[in-house]
């Protein structure tokens, strides 16, 4: 299974005066913004873009294209993020890729979903809480298939200046682990996310279970 790792929280920070929270996505309407992903060799293997497709006071509706190497579309995705009493939430149905789940068709989709929490006011040395989305393949009341994403160990490590070719962020640097279940097949590993006020991610890093890496992401486009 292809799970849009590395994009946690690619969807993380901005203010919400009204709720007192900090904001981990971005929240304007008509936002844009540009990913490029790489192998683990360090080569270009598509983008990913993102828009904010529906903004209100304290939640936002965000899109999201998968873009391979030659530019064309392979799947696309949308999910929620809100905030409620201090606490920033990002829906983890994020974590699954759309044109994956596209391939059963009609089949019932069952999805039991958290939201992801980011408290404001999370510093170095903070444990963030856990979080897990699974959904359920089902043809009538029969499930043919388990799709299952945990991650764990949640710390905010850090903050850090990161430049890319959209700029220089004063970033929040953040850790986790993850285990990922497609049927019968397994995954599990580590990413590093560097968080900017108002933009969201704007570097990842994943890693195997070896702890090689296996890919990274960064921001190559703004448009506010």
């Amino acid at each position: 299974m292809k799970i849009v790792l590395g994009f946690l929280c690619i969807f993380c920070l901005s203010n919400l005066h009204a709720q007192d929270c900090t904001s981990l996505a971005p929240m304007k309407e008509g936002m844009e913004l540009e990913y490029t992903t790489y192998n683990k060799k360090g080569k270009d293997s598509g983008a990913m873009r993102l828009s904010v497709k529906e903004a209100a006071a304290n939640s936002a509706v965000l899109t999201s294209e998968l873009i391979n190497q030659k530019g064309k579309v392979q799947g696309n995705f949308e999910y929620s993020v809100k905030c409620e009493d201090g606490v920033f939430l990002v829906d983890m149905s994020m974590f699954f890729d759309s044109q994956q789940l596209q391939t059963f068709g009609d089949m019932q989709m069952e999805m039991t979903s958290d939201y992801l929490e980011f408290p404001s006011g999370a510093k170095p040395g903070d444990k963030l809480p856990d979080g897990s989305v699974e959904a359920k393949v089902k043809s009538g009341d029969l499930v043919i298939m388990t799709i299952k994403m945990e991650i764990t160990d949640h710390t905010v490590e850090a903050r850090e200046s990161i430049t890319t070719p959209a700029g220089t962020f004063d970033c929040m640097k953040t850790s986790y682990s993850f285990n990922s279940k497609f049927g019968f097949i397994k995954m599990s590993g580590s990413a590093t996310n560097w968080l900017a006020t108002d933009v969201g991610s704007i570097k990842s890093e994943n890693f195997d279970k070896k702890g090689n890496i296996s890919g990274s992401t960064e921001l190559t486009m703004l448009k506010s």
